[in-house]
């Protein structure tokens, strides 16, 4: 496991400028390339001087999915890996399935790496940090995803860290919901209704009013049957 994780780490090293077929790397494009024989001879003759961006996802998958298996000081290498290509990888899509592997590790060297994460200047950099710290779970947690809710600039961003809160029984997390109750996109209303409803167990389905008043400390007589707001998937 030690050999396999140190060869993994070795493939993920910061890799000069982006491969050109990167433009397209997470689109449909990119999904079918991997598996033509053309574009795979060229990856491999790149690889004789550098990691291809495909090799790099490619290793990170497989650390995300083995990262749980690993001893203690093996979790603790890998996490100031990732929290280094976090920092320094010019690449978003890389940067987010590092967000991915920080996920999986319990260190606190992890959580550094999460704390970066949601500062970071992309997006859905910022939406994979608000799933990872949803599960990692805890005080923090709650606290950082409240913040997002009512700061973040991005409404995919605030839409994630809703979602995410559904998942915490926490006094906080109703108060920072209740915020999202309130913004003018109604998309992020009624998300944030889903989650109320996840959270508390509470019955008022889309009664965007009475979701208003429970927050504010009232007893609104809940309602019978499936609302609305209740049949939202999770990924609205």
């Amino acid at each position: 496991m030690h050999i396999q994780v140190a060869k993994l780490l070795r493939a993920l090293a910061l890799a000069g400028p982006t491969l050109l077929l990167a433009g397209c790397m997470d689109g449909p494009f990119f999904q079918m390339a991997k598996w033509n024989p053309y574009y795979r001879k060229q990856w491999a003759a790149d690889e004789s001087y550098r990691p291809t961006y495909y090799t790099r996802m490619e290793s990170l998958a497989d650390l995300r999915t083995s990262a749980r298996r690993l001893d203690p000081a093996t979790q603790q290498r890998v996490s100031a890996e990732m929290v280094e290509l976090l920092r320094n990888d010019s690449n978003p899509l890389i940067r987010r399935e590092t967000v991915r592997v920080l996920a999986e590790l319990p260190n606190v060297e992890a959580a550094e790496g999460l704390r970066q994460a949601i500062g970071d200047s992309d997006s859905m950099v910022r939406v994979a940090a608000c799933d990872a710290w949803q599960r990692r779970g805890g005080d923090e947690a709650i606290d950082i995803l409240a913040n997002l809710v009512g700061s973040d600039t991005d409404q995919d961003v605030r839409m994630a860290a809703t979602r995410s809160l559904a998942e915490f029984r926490d006094p906080r997390a109703v108060r920072a919901l209740g915020l999202a109750l309130d913004d003018a996109d109604p998309a992020l209303q009624y998300r944030a209704m889903q989650s109320l409803a996840k959270s508390t167990g509470k019955r008022y389905g889309d009664d965007l009013v009475a979701w208003r008043e429970f927050v504010q400390g009232g007893s609104p007589p809940e309602r019978g049957g499936t609302q609305f707001a209740e049949l939202l998937p999770d990924w609205f």
